[in-house]
């Protein structure tokens, strides 16, 4: 058992950092939990979309190139 004394621990640990290292895993279990219920597939056919080089790779519709970057995505729940 871990003797707490103002900011840092007897392990000589900030709280913040020590909250920090708990707080990673669980939210990565969190979101992969709320990931995999859904199921992620293009919104449009892969010939539509575009790549253009601008520093980022970035995707761009071929019929709206002038509307700016996008990618549409159908979400739809995974059923078991």
């Amino acid at each position: 058992m871990a003797l707490f004394h103002g900011r840092v621990s007897t392990f000589l640990i900030p709280d913040d950092v020590l909250a920090l290292t708990l707080w990673f895993p669980r939210t990565k279990a969190i979101l992969y939990s709320l990931v995999r219920a859904f199921r992620f597939s293009l919104g449009v056919k892969p010939d539509e979309v575009r790549l253009c080089d601008r520093g980022m790779m970035k995707p761009f519709l071929a019929k709206e190139m002038d509307k700016g970057s996008q990618l549409p995505l159908r979400i739809s729940l995974v059923s078991e």
